[in-house]
């Protein structure tokens, strides 16, 4: 499989295609969802190369979105869902994958609740908390796909905490969270049993990210100011 790699999932934010693969793995959306890694790779490729096929795309959900490439520029990556079963991820401009997820059901969550953090505490937190699960509704796995799109803009704050690297995501993340937390608020109103526990989850999981990214901005705004700011 490490030979494969390289030729299947785009390194995105971090230094390699290898790293990038077992972070999502590890961290986000593999290990949390019961399989081994060689299985998540090889789910990870046979849903890459289903797009290619004819008909492949028809039926779900897609949107543009920046990628950042191997040379700091950004490119235009396409983010594919099944509106279905919330399974989905983001194809790179070279075809390669940056990100992939299972159904919105495969995945484990625990609730956390972020208020007040600091940016270490929270990014600890963040970095340590399993990616939320989704519900039975139709909205629920959106919310859910979209909550793995904006995680993976959150990327850029590893490589600043790891690597000293200051480069915000090419998006207004605290909006699109903000925007997303108010999706998840509307389809809470209507929500019973299990799908009310998703809701307050998928929330509270948001929530974090926001506190996160925010508190990133301020840190790198403040460290490119200081006379030790990272090159």
């Amino acid at each position: 499989m490490p030979e494969e790699v390289k030729e299947v999932w785009h390194p995105g934010s971090f230094k390699t295609p290898q790293e990038s693969f077992d972070r999502h793995f590890a961290e986000r959306h593999g290990a949390s969802s019961g399989v081994t890694p060689e299985q998540y790779f090889k789910d990870a490729k046979e849903w890459a190369e289903s797009l290619r096929q004819p008909r492949g795309k028809v039926g779900l959900n897609a949107s543009r979105r920046d990628i950042e490439m191997e040379d700091g520029t950004y490119g235009m990556g396409i983010k594919y869902v099944d509106p279905a079963t919330g399974m989905g991820g983001i194809i790179a401009p070279d075809g390669r994958v940056v990100t992939f997820w299972y159904s919105a059901e495969d995945a484990v969550w625990r609730g956390v609740r972020a208020a007040m953090l600091g940016f270490v505490d929270s990014y600890v937190l963040w970095r340590k908390t399993p990616f939320p699960m989704g519900g039975s509704s139709a909205d629920l796995k959106m919310t859910y796909a979209d909550l793995a799109d904006a995680d993976e803009y959150l990327t850029t704050v590893i490589r600043f905490v790891e690597r000293g690297i200051f480069r915000p995501a090419p998006t207004d993340v605290p909006a699109l969270l903000g925007d997303l937390m108010e999706r998840i608020d509307r389809i809470a109103l209507h929500a019973s049993g299990d799908d009310a526990e998703v809701c307050r989850t998928q929330h509270a999981y948001a929530a974090l990210m926001a506190v996160v990214y925010r508190g990133f901005l301020d840190a790198g705004a403040a460290a490119e100011e200081g006379p030790d700011a990272p090159d």
